[in-house]
């Protein structure tokens, strides 16, 4: 196979570099033909991917959800070269959610066992994501996180931003449209997979083959009841909550009464409200495991 790597040297506390070049002596030793680019700044993954010539039959991310996110943005066609994922982030969500391996023995080797899957593939003003979009507390967290970043990130580097949007948070009050139908919440998430910050599950109805987005309202947003959910998410009991509305749609729009709000794509500030979602069923051919 002709096979290009697309990584982040400094994901993984920056051992992306190292991990990316084992990865590709392995590749190589199997027979493989592989070209290894290594990102410098925000936004190169994207520009390497648009130059993704017809030639490759496979593309692997090493890095994190943001990483694969550029990746997935820069494609001309999503369905025309399967894409895979060394995991290397924060969370990998989309790593956990299908089963990849954390190791790159362990991808090499299991590589051709794995198949081609069609997923859907969500899209938000024109940015396209296979896995969760939110907008309330924890996208202002993921943006103080943004603009306080300094080179590698952890879980560490959170603390200091959610201890300061524990102190600025005012809950807003968003409406969000679903498929034509308004609902009222003060936090939302719209999610194409199950999967949420690594550890927490919030739609359990999500598959990313069904050709919907399952979207968890949290009516209430105070701090302690925002808790309460995550306490659930962990537990994996929302669609238990009196207090959540859980919707299955194709097309929806978050908007905010007021002051607009941030909203965040799989980990990264995306922008501000208002923001469409829309789902392109089986959009894009991810290499996976059958079985996840």
């Amino acid at each position: 196979m002709r096979i290009c790597i697309i990584a982040n040297p400094i994901a993984g506390g920056g051992r992306g570099q190292q991990r990316s070049a084992r990865l590709e002596a392995l590749l190589r030793a199997k027979g493989h033909t592989v070209e290894r680019y290594l990102t410098t700044k925000s936004g190169d993954a994207r520009q390497r991917a648009t130059e993704i010539i017809p030639a490759t039959n496979l593309i692997i991310v090493v890095g994190g959800d943001g990483t694969l996110n550029e990746v997935i943005n820069g494609l001309q066609d999503p369905l025309a070269v399967p894409i895979t994922q060394l995991p290397m982030g924060t969370a990998n969500i989309v790593a956990r959610e299908f089963g990849l391996p954390f190791d790159a023995d362990a991808l090499c080797n299991h590589l051709e066992r794995f198949s081609v899957r069609l997923i859907d593939l969500a899209e938000a003003n024109g940015r396209r994501f296979i896995a969760v979009l939110s907008s309330g507390f924890d996208a202002l967290v993921v943006r103080h996180v943004t603009r306080a970043r300094r080179g590698k990130l952890g879980f560490a580097r959170y603390a200091l931003p959610l201890i300061r949007t524990l102190i600025q948070y005012r809950r807003p009050r968003l409406i969000i449209t679903i498929d034509g139908r308004d609902y009222h919440g003060a936090q939302v998430f719209v999610c194409n997979i199950r999967n949420y910050a690594g550890f927490f599950q919030i739609a359990d109805r999500a598959d990313p083959s069904s050709g919907m987005l399952e979207v968890c309202i949290a009516r209430r947003g105070g701090r302690l009841s925002l808790a309460s959910l995550l306490f659930s998410a962990w537990w994996r009991r929302v669609s238990r909550r009196k207090d959540v509305d859980l919707v299955s749609g194709r097309e929806i729009e978050i908007r905010a009464e007021g002051p607009s709000a941030p909203f965040e794509i799989d980990g990264d500030d995306a922008g501000d409200t208002p923001v469409r979602i829309s789902i392109q069923p089986r959009g894009l051919a991810l290499l996976a495991p059958a079985s996840s």
